[in-house]
Parts: structure tokens; sequence; C-alpha cells
């Protein structure tokens, strides 16, 4: 079983706890107010325009006391306003053996928030021209990735398909390993996945589903996604990441490709099945990553998350607005039958999906573009709200039921904390 997910199908526990967990922060939060002065100083300087020093505090409060109650080793947080790192903080530990704290600057697996990067990427190629979307996928693979069985209905997977999660293809390859853990309970980290694995994989896989007629959601298709970037534009995946995305937004700390110094500076890694909160290995994922390989930290992210909130074409960005506003275009969108349970644990939201990114429309409130992602032992989410010119960052280094739980939570009630702040300020202003 795969724990490279961010399936919202099955989050749907969030929604049961996101009410105790409420409760539970409150009355924590009362506890702890009195000591709120303790708590260690944010990361950066806040721009009060955007958090005000009563929302900062309720939310240092409230974390502080959420990672104690649910017992989760470590969480950094950010929020994005008005171009700037207005709030980033640490809370807990981001290695308890060493006692490392949290900070905005611990770098973490942010395991399928790295598929709005590929997704970031392949519009970048398409504006440069050296893809486009609708292409089969066939276009840019050798003869030896190509179906033995089912050979037809490869050829009919295009890349938008990919994108979009609506290839056909099968959620794992079907010859992924995972490393070896001696535990009561193993997560099953990915272990090293080869091209030549990748192209086995094809060669052995029938499709689901026709593409392009059913939402399914698929690592090996942004597997297979990543590869395809390669072979168009000559490039490996992490030399192209680099080159076209994170340089330009001087991402200096997120990684695609880790060596061994790059892996020690991650947090640990935790399981919530782990009663003694043992320590779990990294996932290298080898020469196959775009879905989900990439590791950063809250103050790198905040760069991404300002290019993608920036309100006009910087030459220094990788994308123009044009482009960004049709990866935010609906391409899939869920009914109830077929959907039934929303990543974030509001009312009533419908959901759709763009290019890399998924669109949440709630009552009375804008549009919020957002993935999350979960990897043996850390958990990610980044969400965007332009016409708030807010983005949020949660990272954890928790996985399993406990740490998706939290994190939905968290990401939830931030939320709703700064959209009803900023409405009240726009009330007043």
């Amino acid at each position: 079983m795969s724990y490279l997910s961010d399936e919202p199908a099955k989050q749907g526990a969030a929604m049961t706890v996101r009410s105790s967990l409420a409760a539970i922060v409150i009355v924590t939060s009362l506890l702890v107010l009195a000591v709120s002065a303790a708590i260690a100083a944010p990361d950066v300087a806040r721009d009060r325009r955007c958090v005000e020093s009563d929302v900062e505090k309720r939310i240092d409060v409230g974390l502080s006391g959420l990672i104690d109650v649910m017992n989760i080793s470590g969480v950094s947080v950010g929020i994005v306003c008005k171009g700037e790192l207005a709030y980033a903080n640490g809370f807990g530990f981001a290695d308890r053996s060493q006692s490392i704290m949290a900070t905005s600057t611990t770098e973490y697996a942010i395991a399928s928030v790295s598929k709005t990067f590929a997704a970031t990427l392949a519009v970048i190629l398409e504006e440069e021209g050296v893809i486009e979307l609708d292409d089969p996928v066939v276009t840019y693979l050798p003869s030896e990735a190509v179906f033995t069985d089912g050979a037809p209905r490869l050829s009919e997977i295009t890349v938008r398909h990919l994108l979009t999660h609506t290839s056909g293809l099968v959620g794992d390859p079907p010859n992924r390993r995972n490393l070896s853990i001696e535990s009561p309970y193993n997560p099953g980290v990915w272990d090293k996945y080869s091209i030549t694995d990748l192209y086995n994989a094809l060669n052995s896989t029938k499709l689901e589903h026709p593409p392009g007629s059913v939402w399914s959601y698929s690592n090996f298709g942004y597997a297979l996604l990543g590869h395809v970037l390669e072979r168009a534009s000559g490039l490996p995946y992490d030399r192209l990441l680099r080159d076209k995305l994170l340089d330009p937004l001087e991402m200096d700390d997120t990684q695609v490709a880790l060596g061994r110094r790059e892996t020690a500076r991650l947090a640990a890694f935790y399981w919530s099945g782990d009663t003694d909160r043992q320590e779990r290995p990294y996932a290298n994922f080898g020469e196959v990553t775009a879905f989900g390989g990439m590791t950063s930290s809250v103050n790198d992210l905040a760069k991404y998350v300002r290019f993608y909130l920036a309100n006009e074409d910087n030459i220094q960005f990788p994308l123009s607005r044009d482009a960004i506003r049709r990866m935010w275009e609906p391409e899939i969108a869920f009914t109830d039958a077929s959907y039934p349970q929303a990543v974030f644990q509001h009312q009533t939201p419908s959901s759709i999906m763009g290019l890399g990114w998924w669109i949440w429309q709630e009552d009375g409130k804008a549009d919020i573009y957002e993935h999350p992602g979960e990897l043996d032992g850390h958990v990610a989410a980044v969400w965007l709200s332009p016409d708030h010119d807010i983005g949020v960052i949660v990272l954890l280094n928790m996985g399993g039921p406990v740490g998706t739980n939290a994190l939905r939570y968290i990401e939830g009630w931030l939320i709703d904390i700064l959209l009803d702040s900023k409405a009240a300020g726009e009330t007043t202003d």
C-alpha cells in the first residue's frame, strides 16, 4: 500500500476529528494563553497589515497546544500576504532525539506538493513551445517505453491526462519496491526507482480506464509526466527543475536529488503508528521524482507562493500570469457521488481540479487553490487565495492518520482565521 498520497477520498477521517480538535485547541489555548509570552519567537518579522497581533497570538497558542495534545513531533507554518512572508514559525521538534526545534527553515519532504512543481514545469515548457499539453505522451518517449499489452491505449494518453489524473494509469507503478523496516507497522517507504523500472512498469501495466474517461489519482501518471518533461527538454528532471523554476525563484533550500548532506538537514521522519516515536528512514526516490520527491522549507516555499500570488508579470518569474490563470481553470469537476469527501473540511465546498492544483469553491468565499501530500513520516500542504492575496504553507514531520488529520485541521483552521480576519479588516477599512 502506498502512503505517498493526497487522494481526498482517503482522508475523510479528518472531517470527524475537526470538531473535536477544535474543542481541544480552544481549551488548550486558554490553558497556555497565560504563558504565551514564553512561546518561541517567530522566525521573521510579521507584517501586521496581514497578520494582526491578536491573530498571530491565536495561531501561536493554538499550534503550541495542538502539537502537545496530539503528540505531534513538529510543525512549521508560513503565511504569505501582499508579496511578503508575513508570518513564519515552528513548533515542537524537528528531531526529538537531538532536541532540534522546528523552525521556518527546517526542511521537510513535501511529498505530492511536488506535483504542482511538475505541473508548473509542464506549462513553462508549453509556453516555450517545447511541448503541447494535448500531445500524446508517446511523442516524447522512446520505443522501449511503449506498452506491449494494450499499446493502442498508451497512444491515447496526453500530457494533459497525466496532469489531471485522467490517464487511466494505476495509482502506483506495479513494480515499486519498499525498504525493509523492522517494525510492527511498515508504512511502505519507497526504495530507489529508475527509468528502466518505469519503462518496465509501462510494459506490464493495463490501463484501468480509457484515457480521459475517469479521474483516478495516480502517482504513476506524475512519475511518467516527469520523464516526459525530461525527454522533451533534453535535461534530467532535477536540472530542469533547478534551471526553470528553483533558480529563478532563488529557492536554494529546495531539492529533488538529495546527497548525504542534504538528507541530514531534513526533519526526522515519524509515524503515528509507532508509539515510541521511532525515527523512520528517508524515501530515496532514485531517478523518478516528479510525483513526490522534493524537499523544502517554509521560507523557501514562501517564494513559490509569492510567485503564484503576484498580480503582474515579472521578468524574473518563470511563468506568465496568463499561464497561471490557465492552470487554475477547471479541468475536472467532481460530483458528490464520485467524490464525496473534500480535502478542506468546510461546510459545502465543491471540488474541481485544474492543472496540478485542486480548486475549492465555497459559499461566500473566493476560490482556493491547494495541494497536499504525505510521505512516510512527513505531511505538507500549500494553499493559495489570490483574491485575498494570501497563501499558507503547513509542514509536519508526522505521518499516518495523526499527521494527516492534524494537517487537515491546521489548514482549515488557518483558512477560517485568515479569511475571516481579512474580511473583517476590509469591512472596517
